[in-house]
């Protein structure tokens, strides 16, 4: 008797702590806004590319495209985008905001920042480093 007792003590106690562990991993959700947060505080990925801002805002566009995004806001008068990634059968999606500063060289300033929407999820559909590598790749094959 006092040994199913403790079973049953210990498989509720189980799944409180699972419930819990649950509701703490939801509540700890990125948003959109976290990635307007982490530029503010000077996160973010930048690289320099020979094109004007209205170029690079229209190739950071299709990198979006191509990367399957499912919300783009373009806020063209503050100069960044931002963007969601939708999510996957391997990942919880992400968001995204891409920044642009025209230097005085006919360079920009690409400024990327990606958060997967639930951090503890393992892999993003697009990483910083990806979005560059891809950016680069379409501005190459629209100068030549």
């Amino acid at each position: 008797m006092q040994k199913k007792r403790t079973l049953s003590t210990c498989l509720t106690l189980s799944v409180f702590l699972l419930s819990l562990t649950a509701c703490q991993i939801s509540a700890f959700q990125n948003t959109i806004l976290d990635v307007v947060e982490e530029k503010r505080e000077g996160g973010g990925t930048t690289r320099f590319y020979s094109c004007d801002k209205e170029k690079a805002w229209d190739v950071a566009k299709q990198v979006f495209q191509k990367f399957r995004c499912t919300n783009l806001k373009e806020f063209s008068e503050k100069g960044y985008i931002l963007a969601e990634l939708e999510r996957t059968d391997m990942n919880h999606g992400c968001f995204s905001g891409v920044w642009f500063d025209q230097s005085d060289d006919d360079r920009t300033g690409v400024t990327v920042v990606t958060m997967r929407r639930t951090p503890t999820t393992l892999s993003t559909p697009l990483s910083e480093s990806e979005f560059h590598e891809e950016f680069n790749k379409l501005l190459s094959e629209q100068t030549d």
